[in-house]
């Protein structure tokens, strides 16, 4: 009797490490699979070449936080990527509605930005907040809401501060309510400010490409399943890796925004040419670029890089 439970602990024992060694293989492949990067898109989760290893003993690297699987990311620092986590910050601080397990995750959609007072910067946007919990390792959606209107954004001491959000009155009301907040604006957008906020399928892409990038670079600043999340209809939705562009040495990330502003630019619209990418330069849909050489890619103001996509240029910043 006492040798056939010596006989069932050593089985068990060979089957659970089998499972862990099982598990801890997907693991590194799924790193060296997050590895392939062009050689012309940077992806910025290209610092994944340090993956973690498991030595003999089940222990990571001991460059490694031992419980730590971030993606290492570029984090922007341009103006744009100011406003966006002052807007995140500001959401949070009114959140009454996330339970304990979420996470308040803004996502604004900012058509236009204007800076002629740095003390009351208006952003001319769509604000998008959704409450998300975490299971398996993965983002879930649990429902949110949209404030359409002007966030006015104090720029002090070297910080960026909302200090009021300007919403859009609903149902019949809400055309004349954006007529009133755009009739001032002189900007040349295309397309123009109040079909930025009346166009269904313009609206629909613009918040697809932003929570891609914003949801893939809270989920691998975090720890998080990178490839994908649930969303609040419960379809599971393939996340796409945030990107770099080199240009003069320095490495530009996207930041999940589009300018629409035809005056963004440092160089009359003039394409530029970044580092080690042929000359051949033609407009392109960002979504269907596999090489950056191929598209259209200008300096734009206040030192963003901005590459052409459907409706405008998506915005990397420094």
């Amino acid at each position: 009797m006492k040798k056939q439970i010596l006989a069932v602990g050593a089985i068990c024992c060979v089957l659970m490490f089998s499972a862990c060694s099982g598990k801890s293989s997907e693991s590194n492949d799924k790193n060296k699979n997050d590895n392939a990067v062009d050689n012309t898109i940077e992806s910025n989760s290209a610092n994944e070449d340090k993956d973690v290893k498991n030595d003999e003993n089940g222990k990571e690297d001991k460059n490694e936080d031992a419980d730590s699987a971030k993606v290492t990311l570029n984090k922007a620092s341009g103006d744009m990527s100011n406003y966006i986590e002052a807007i995140d910050n500001y959401f949070e601080s009114i959140d009454t509605a996330s339970a304990k397990d979420e996470k308040l995750i803004a996502a604004p959609v900012i058509y236009y930005v204007d800076r002629t007072d740095e003390a009351d910067i208006k952003l001319y946007g769509n604000f998008y907040i959704e409450h998300y919990a975490i299971s398996d390792n993965q983002l879930i959606a649990r429902g949110g809401e949209a404030k359409q209107g002007v966030c006015h954004i104090s720029k002090q001491n070297g910080g960026y501060t909302v200090t009021k959000l300007e919403e859009a009155e609903d149902g019949s009301y809400y055309a004349e309510s954006i007529s009133k907040f755009t009739s001032d604006v002189k900007a040349d957008l295309k397309p123009s400010l109040e079909e930025l906020y009346s166009d269904n399928e313009i609206i629909s892409k613009a918040l697809e490409y932003t929570k891609n990038v914003l949801l893939y670079r809270y989920a691998a600043e975090n720890g998080l399943d990178t490839s994908k999340y649930t969303d609040s209809s419960q379809n599971v939705v393939n996340l796409t890796k945030v990107r770099n562009i080199k240009y003069n040495g320095d490495i530009y990330t996207e930041i999940g925004q589009t300018s629409y502003d035809n005056s963004n630019s440092n160089d009359n619209n003039e394409v530029i040419a970044i580092d080690n990418v042929v000359a051949d330069i033609n407009n392109c849909q960002e979504e269907d670029a596999s090489d950056f050489g191929k598209c259209s890619i200008k300096a734009g103001a206040y030192g963003q890089i901005l590459l052409k996509s459907d409706n405008g240029y998506r915005i990397f910043e420094k």
